[in-house]
Order: structure tokens, then C-alpha cells, then sequence
């Protein structure tokens, strides 16, 4: 058993103390005496000695418990430090294998994204190709279009037709003569007193500007560029072709201030440019490119603006392909007496 601090602390003082006692002690002690002609050791001389070896025996015991306590205490911290470093080894260890197992688990989980983004596109193409499988688009089934050019009355041009037409007497489907009055709604077909006349000086340049004999529509689907794979449809203006005009009352004040041409007819000449239009869905978002087209003989004359306001085609089952946005409209000559306005539109279906 290994003494404690305290114990060691008492040795060391009683070693010094005996020292300190026996240096006192053989000072006034005369060790020997004269014995028989010869020197002997006296009684008080063994004590002296017996308290000399007291003192050596003490310093030697504090100084061996000293250093059996300080080996101990060696022996102790050393292994303290190994179980330390034992044990940071350990914690090392489990860290890296944590951080290795995590690796393989976040390998695992990008593996199975990546797997889960694979059928979840599959599955997206599969739905649309069922959707666009269940709603095919035939072209042969549209049989009826109207494309609507706003023509603004502000126009010089313009305004001499609308104060004639507000003033005279017009035949209405019915046949019956009717003389305009506020909210009147007036409708000409090509050809009747109401239309632009070419002859009328006033009028020539807007009898010019709505001789459109077709309109020109390149559809092209969502992402792809213009100038891409298309499909193309040319629609005949027919019988059905009018000009359009409210006049303004009080139940069609927003009407006030614009004049229609309507491009209406049941003929459609289709061409697929590899456009890929298989269903009516691929008409979302879809961009249609609209040009109209018409032997403008007054050309030099023609100086009207108009606009593509509304696009529509239909079906007997009532399916419908709209412009749902229309965009800027460009004018562009095309050759010397026939003039082309292309415009841009977002399409819809339903």
C-alpha cells in the first residue's frame, strides 16, 4: 500500500527531526569511555546510535514511499494518456466509418433521385402521349375559321367611310332598309353599298387595305424556333368575308373607335412542314406566325393600319383552336402590288 501525501509529508518531518535530535544528542553526549585501558561504548552512546539509525531508517522509508508513489502516479497517467489516445483513436474511427457510411447513403439516395426522375419522365411521357393519343387533331375536321382585323376609325382614311355609313340606309339580312341610329350594329359583305368602294376617291385606300383574299397561318409548337418544323394552313376568305361596325350607344360604348374586317370561310389548305401537330394539345402555347394576303392594286395608295385582333377554328364537335395573345403585327411588302402584315400569337385549344 502506497502512503498518501500527508503520511509521506509526517516521514519526511520525523527523518529531520530525528537528525535534528541526534546532532543535539551527540553533542552533549560522550559516546565512549575509557574502559579497562580501552574505549567502549557507553549505554548513552548505543542510544545515540539507535536514534542515528532511527533517522536513517525514516529518510530512507519517506524517500522510497516517494518515489514508489511517484512511479504510481507515472504508471497511472501513462495509462491514462493510452486510454485517451485509445480512445480518440476510436472516436477517429467511428467518425471516418460515420462519414463513409453517410457518403454511401447520400450515393444511394442521388441513385434512387436519379431513378424516381427517370419514371417520373417516363411516366410524364406516357401520360402526354396518352393525353395527345386521346385528343387527336385531324385538320380535315376544321371546317369553319374567322380571323379578325381591328381597323382604329382615327384614321384619316377611315373616318370618311364611317360618316357614310352612319348616314346611309343600309338592307339588313332580312332585307328590310334600315337607317343607322346609335347602337346600331352594321355589317357588309364584299360587294354590297356598305363595303369600301374602290371608286369613291375618300375611300380607296381602305377598299384597298381590306381586299385580303387569304390569310397565311405558320403554327409552330411550344420551344420550337421559328423557321422550325411547322405546319402550315392557308384559309380561303369566302362568301362569308365582312367589315363590321358599331355604332357608338349606350350599350356598346366600348365598341366606339374601331372597325373590323372579318376573314371568315369554310376552305383550309393544310401542309405539314414536319411540325409534329398530332393532337390538340400540341396547340397550347403554341406561336402561330399570321400573315395577310391580298392583290392590294391601290398599293402606292395604301397608307391604313390594321391589326390581327382574334383568330378562331372549329370544328362540327365544337373543338376550337384560338389565339389566346396576340403580339405586334409587321407590314411587309412582298412584291410589287400585293402587300403581307405578319403577326404573332400564343394559341390555345379547347
Amino acid at each position: 500500500m502506497i502512503p498518501s501525501d500527508g503520511t509521506l509529508l509526517i516521514l519526511k518531518y520525523a527523518g529531520t527531526t530525528f537528525a535534528a535530535a541526534y546532532g543535539v544528542y551527540a553533542t552533549l553526549t560522550d559516546f565512549k569511555e575509557d574502559k579497562n585501558g580501552k574505549k567502549a561504548l557507553t549505554r548513552k552512546g548505543r542510544w545515540g546510535i539507535a536514534l542515528l539509525l532511527g533517522s536513517i531508517l525514516v529518510n530512507i522509508s519517506s524517500d522510497g514511499f516517494k518515489d514508489l508513489k511517484d512511479r504510481s502516479e507515472r504508471e497511472f497517467q501513462k495509462k491514462r494518456d493510452e486510454k485517451a489516445v485509445a480512445d480518440q483513436r476510436y472516436i477517429s474511427d467511428a467518425l471516418t466509418k460515420q462519414i463513409a457510411d453517410t457518403e454511401q447513403i447520400y450515393i444511394q439516395l442521388e441513385h434512387a433521385r436519379k431513378e424516381l426522375r427517370q419514371t417520373e419522365g417516363t411516366t410524364s411521357a406516357a401520360l402526354n402521349a396518352a393525353t395527345r393519343a386521346a385528343d387527336p387533331f385531324i385538320p380535315a375536321d376544321i371546317n369553319w375559321f374567322a380571323v379578325g382585323y381591328a381597323i382604329p376609325n382615327d384614321q384619316p382614311l377611315v373616318q370618311a367611310y364611317i360618316q357614310r355609313i352612319q348616314r346611309e340606309p343600309y338592307s339588313n339580312p332580312e332585307g328590310k332598309i334600315i337607317k343607322p341610329g346609335p347602337g346600331t350594329g352594321l355589317k357588309f359583305a364584299p360587294g354590297s353599298p356598305g363595303y369600301p368602294n374602290h371608286d369613291l376617291i375618300s375611300e380607296s385606300a381602305l377598299a384597298a387595305r381590306v381586299t385580303v383574299t387569304d390569310v397565311f397561318v405558320r403554327f409552330t409548337k411550344k420551344g420550337v424556333p421559328l423557321g422550325g418544323p411547322s405546319l402550315t394552313a392557308t384559309l380561303a376568305c369566302g362568301p362569308e368575308t365582312l367589315i363590321s361596325y358599331s355604332i357608338p350607344g349606350t350599350y356598346n360604348e366600348s365598341s366606339h373607335g374601331r372597325l373590323f374586317l372579318w376573314c371568315r370561310g369554310k376552305k383550309i389548305y393544310w401542309e405539314d412542314w414536319a411540325g409534329g401537330f398530332r393532337s390538340y394539345q400540341d396547340f397550347v402555347d403554341a406561336t402561330a406566325n399570321i400573315e395577310a394576303r391580298g392583290d392590294f392594286l391601290d398599293h402606292d395608295r395604301v397608307s391604313v393600319t390594321y391589326f390581327v385582333d382574334s383568330i378562331l377554328m372549329s370544328t362540327p364537335t365544337g373543338r376550337e383552336i384560338q389565339a389566346t395573345h396576340l403580339g405586334p403585327c409587321k407590314t411587309e411588302s412582298r412584291f410589287a402590288f400585293s402587300e403581307a402584315t405578319r403577326c404573332l400569337a400564343t394559341l390555345g385549344a379547347n
